[in-house]
């Protein structure tokens, strides 16, 4: 037991060490001063808060797949998932934001619907409109969670768990042909891992649970 909490530990360390390596292998700014004033410096942060963002959605859909084997291991996980869930949201929340107020001081617009409205017509457009609704579908996942003890709710509020797998395939589609960092050395080599993890996660909670039942 000891072994595999060792092996779990340091995956996830791992996971959470290649974001930001190759945002500052890739980057200059952190020669600078870290200043919101500056485009460059709030397209680091922009940057590094999409990477994390998708490795902690990934992170968080393997948890929340594998949960009841794993609190063999960590008994006190499912607390920790709705920590990390939470912060998780924030880190993607503030992509969004960032994106904002990067296009304000690059091209002087600041209207936060034009980063936040889907629009599928352009195609630069459409794939960034995939981000946008992949964040809508969060917050109604985050939304039902928070909310699970109401009437309704309480019996129904696992169903929103399927939004989950569908935010992750949408953020990868958006992630891939928007992002350059995703394309960079090492973070593009967790491509392979997140779509078998998904895949992994997905036939185990939604096809083979059923069928064992």
């Amino acid at each position: 037991m000891f072994i595999i909490k060792v092996i779990l530990i340091s995956l996830y360390i791992i996971l959470l060490f290649i974001p930001g390596y190759t945002i500052a292998r890739n980057s200059d700014v952190l020669q600078g001063i870290f200043s919101l004033n500056d485009p460059t410096v709030v397209y680091f942060f922009l940057r590094l808060a999409a990477l994390y963002g998708i490795t902690l959605l990934f992170i968080q859909l393997i948890l929340g797949a594998f949960m009841q084997p794993l609190t063999k291991v960590f008994p006190g996980l499912l607390r920790w998932h709705m920590v990390e869930g939470i912060i998780s949201y924030g880190i993607i929340l503030s992509h969004p934001m960032l994106y904002t107020i990067y296009t304000s001081k690059t091209i002087g617009i600041f209207n936060p619907l034009l980063t936040l409205w889907p629009n599928f017509s352009v195609q630069n457009e459409f794939y960034i409109s995939f981000g946008r609704v992949a964040l809508y579908l969060l917050t109604i996942g985050i939304l039902a969670g928070l909310f699970r003890r109401s009437s309704f709710l309480s019996r129904h509020w696992r169903k929103f768990h399927i939004l989950n797998y569908i935010v992750f395939v949408l953020v990868l589609w958006h992630s891939w042909n928007i992002g350059s960092d995703t394309h960079a050395t090492p973070f593009v080599f967790l491509y392979p891992i997140f779509i078998v993890g998904f895949l992994t996660a997905f036939f185990y909670r939604r096809i083979y649970r059923l069928l064992k039942r």
